[in-house]
């Protein structure tokens, strides 16, 4: 019962899309963020160091595996920070369904009733969902 009542209408699967496909948006932001630094990092040790070619790829270089574990320890963050507000969100309605399952039936059938199910179709989901 406790994934119906979470069931987030924008999920990918009743939008068609594929949900992968989301990190695209995130990659090409990443790239782009990372060009613009190593682009800055690089042109400011190339001039400091009069075109010390061995000094401005070091820099480069350390440049990139920085931003790149930057980059990367930010998303694990953001992945998880997500997935512990999801299991907390899930336990509250699980604690709620538990407590009291008349009205977690009663807020089932509204939602459902909400996003355009038949009138029956609810009471009936309800009932299956709480077996």
């Amino acid at each position: 019962m406790l994934p119906i009542l979470l069931f987030r209408p924008n999920d990918a699967s009743e939008t068609g899309s594929p949900k992968a496909a989301g990190w695209i948006g995130d990659a090409v932001y990443g790239i782009n963020d990372g060009l613009g630094a190593i682009f800055g990092i690089v042109s400011g040790v190339s001039g400091a160091t009069l075109d010390n070619s061995k000094v401005v790829v070091l820099a480069g270089v350390v440049g990139m595996t920085a931003s790149a574990l930057s980059m990367g320890s930010g998303a694990y963050l953001a992945a998880k920070s997500e997935r512990e507000i999801y299991e907390a969100e899930y336990s509250r309605e699980r604690e709620a369904v538990e407590y009291n399952e008349p009205e977690a039936r009663e807020v089932l059938s509204l939602n459902c009733q909400i996003r355009g199910c038949p009138r029956k179709t609810p009471t009936v989901l309800s009932t299956s969902c709480a077996r």
